[in-house]
C-alpha cells in the first residue's frame, strides 16, 4: 500500500505513550505497516518492557489497518472486474424500466 488513513483513535492512543522512544517506535512502526507492509518494532533498540508497552495500542491499530487494507484491496478489484464485465456506472437509471417494474410488482 502507499497510503492508509491515520484515525484520530490512533493518535489518541499513542500519544500519552513515555518514555518518547516508545512513542517514536509505536509510531514508526504503524507506518512502516500502514505503507509497506512490515512490522520492525523488534528491530528497535529499547528494552523488552517498552516492547511490550509498545505493543499494546498497536496491537488494535494493526488490526484496523490491515482490515481497511483488505477491504480497500477488495474493492479496487471488484471494481475493477465489474468493470470489465461491462458492469453499469452508476447514474440516474431508466424511469420508464423502474416505472414498468413498480407497476408489475403491484400486480402480484
Amino acid at each position: 500500500m502507499d497510503k492508509f488513513l491515520i484515525r484520530e483513535s490512533f493518535y489518541n492512543s499513542i500519544r500519552f505513550i513515555e518514555p518518547p522512544a516508545v512513542r517514536l517506535a509505536v509510531y514508526d512502526t504503524l507506518f512502516d505497516v500502514g505503507i509497506k507492509g512490515e512490522n520492525h518494532l523488534n528491530e528497535f533498540p529499547i528494552s523488552d518492557r517498552d516492547k511490550a508497552l509498545a505493543r499494546l495500542p498497536l496491537r488494535h491499530i494493526l488490526l484496523s489497518v490491515s482490515e481497511a487494507n483488505e477491504r480497500y484491496k477488495n474493492s479496487v478489484k471488484y471494481g475493477r472486474e465489474g468493470g470489465l464485465k461491462g458492469g453499469k456506472l452508476g447514474g440516474r437509471g431508466n424511469k420508464k424500466e423502474d416505472r414498468e417494474l413498480n407497476v408489475e410488482n403491484d400486480k402480484k
